[in-house]
């Protein structure tokens, strides 16, 4: 069963736009210190399971600033998709999952 990844600035590269495996990645931006992400982290989690046709990878907004600044990201929990190495979607807040499973690829 999959789980979701940790990816970091040191990896981002590699593991988010030059992913071998052909899937896309979806990249979870979080901080343990906002309450949205105490919740939204076992969705994020939930789908990283369910989904094998993804990779999901999680980086944690503090220990990231080169990818937060470089992906532009403003608010967290943040979610982005990457299809080729290329972002194609991404959502900001709390969103419901249903939101989130809008962004995949369908099974």
């Amino acid at each position: 069963m999959p789980e979701m990844i940790t990816v970091t600035d040191a990896d981002f590269e590699k593991v988010v736009r030059q992913d071998g495996s052909g899937k896309p990645v979806l990249v979870y931006f979080w901080a343990d210190w906002a309450g949205p992400c105490q919740h939204f982290t076992p969705i994020v989690k939930e789908i990283a399971e369910a989904r094998h046709d993804i990779v999901v990878a999680g980086a944690h907004a503090d220990d990231n600033p080169k990818a937060v600044e470089q992906l532009e990201v403003r608010g967290i929990p943040t979610v982005l998709l990457f299809e080729g190495g290329q972002r194609v979607a991404g959502l900001s807040g709390a969103v419901p999952k249903r939101e989130i499973e809008r962004l995949l690829p369908q099974q």
